[in-house]
């Protein structure tokens, strides 16, 4: 009888474990894309106003509010052009 409540209390927590991983992978995972959400957002905003794309991160920092944790994020903003949407690349650090 105490091998199968030290089983079941083994399973429970093994069960535990997974799930809480799997919720904080998926929770990770929607702040990147929040964080690149708002970032477009941004990046479309800029040219709305001021009929040309940013030229760089810097740009929407200063002139749009932008603000990432950078200990967390790696963010790559590279222009093309001034009518051509930039390139956007974002890492999470893990």
């Amino acid at each position: 009888m105490k091998i199968v409540r030290l089983a079941l209390v083994i399973v429970a927590l093994a069960l535990g474990i997974i799930f809480i991983n799997q919720f904080h992978q998926t929770s990770q995972e929607n702040a990147l894309h929040a964080l690149e959400q708002s970032i477009n957002d941004k990046i479309l905003l800029c040219y709305i106003n001021e009929g040309r794309y940013p030229e760089s991160l810097g740009y929407l920092e200063e002139n749009y509010g932008l603000s990432f944790d950078k200990t967390r994020y790696q963010v790559f903003l590279i222009p093309i052009g001034e009518n051509i949407i930039p390139d956007l690349t974002v890492f999470a650090y893990e």
